[in-house]
């Protein structure tokens, strides 16, 4: 056998391998997708949102006490009361996630892998901080945060202690692109560089103040990397005031307007967009009871690069504060 025969033998067999696992990599996508199914027809979709403690709106199916999928179990009480304030907490709770913190959220948790810090923060045991993948970061934020997912976060923060392969982690703060309203109002070379601060949550052994400490230093991290701007919502159907995010230096820029139609579908209560996304079709062409969700929420933001030109909604007086 010459050597350019050779050559060709083992470029077919390097087809061949190529083939194989390309069938191999085929057949497992598709038994996930027929198992994936199967659960789809023997049992409705179930969001990460849903947690174990009892809601407080109690009803039938499809009344006044449904549970709102996708929005966390208290939004899901929010959506199905009827007579809701929206600028006071619900029943006099102070905040939904302390809650967490209190019962669920206690210690820290344990993840795999180890975790590279870019700074050690100072005060409260000697965190570590750094940016973390995003599975270890939506685990964290399914379990401790209110909302129960982790929405359309895409950078991860985390703090923890200890470097092995078994580090535990008190918490995470995640940033996703904003809206595309919002986006649209800021100037073009200054979109791509603005963030919300989507989710966040700390474990209660992470001691008080830990919040405000590790979005602080998200900050920091941030304005390395070039971000511009960073906003961030609360909620004060949840107890939520914007205590936090006043502590790390936010200031409040105003109160969102938005209206949000949710639909009964699939026997929960699921957002117009939570709807295209499962099954292809818009929430006004289904037949389902709907309801619309006008309350508003506060917004905040940090003007890191203040050379920047902002929209009229957040005025350098406004954020000067």
């Amino acid at each position: 056998m010459t050597p350019r025969s050779r050559g060709r033998g083992s470029s077919r067999l390097r087809r061949a391998r190529s083939a194989i696992a390309r069938c191999g990599r085929f057949a497992r996508c598709l038994s996930r997708r027929l198992l994936a199914d199967a659960r789809h027809e023997n049992h409705p979709p179930r969001l990460p949102g849903a947690r174990t403690r009892p809601s407080r709106a109690i009803g039938v199916s499809g009344g006044a006490g449904a549970r709102v999928s996708g929005l966390g179990e208290y939004q899901s009480d929010f959506l199905a009361s009827e007579a809701v304030d929206p600028g006071e907490p619900r029943d006099g709770i102070s905040c939904h996630q302390r809650w967490i913190r209190e019962t669920v959220g206690q210690s820290a948790l344990r993840v795999k892998g180890p975790l590279y810090p870019s700074e050690t923060l100072r005060g409260q045991g000697g965190f570590l901080f750094g940016r973390i993948a995003p599975s270890i970061g939506a685990r964290f934020i399914e379990k401790y945060e209110w909302l129960g997912h982790a929405g359309r976060a895409r950078i991860f923060y985390g703090i923890w202690r200890g470097d092995g392969t078994t580090p535990s982690l008190y918490g995470v703060e995640a940033f996703c692109p904003p809206p595309f309203g919002v986006a649209k109002s800021f100037d073009p070379e200054v979109r791509n560089r603005v963030l919300v601060l989507s989710r966040g949550a700390c474990s209660l052994d992470a001691g008080r103040n830990a919040g405000s400490m590790l979005i602080a230093a998200c900050l920091r991290d941030l304005r390395k990397r070039g971000t511009a701007v960073v906003l961030a919502y609360s909620d004060l159907r949840a107890g939520e005031t914007g205590a936090c995010y006043r502590a790390a230096g936010a200031v409040h820029v105003g109160d969102t307007n938005t209206r949000e139609k949710y639909g009964f579908v699939q026997g929960r209560w699921m957002s117009r967009n939570n709807v295209f996304r499962r099954s292809g079709r818009q929430l006004s062409d289904i037949d389902c009871e709907t309801r619309l969700d006008t309350a508003s929420k506060r917004r905040f933001a940090w003007v890191i690069d203040r050379t920047v030109s902002l929209p009229e909604w957040m005025t350098p007086a406004e954020v000067a504060g």
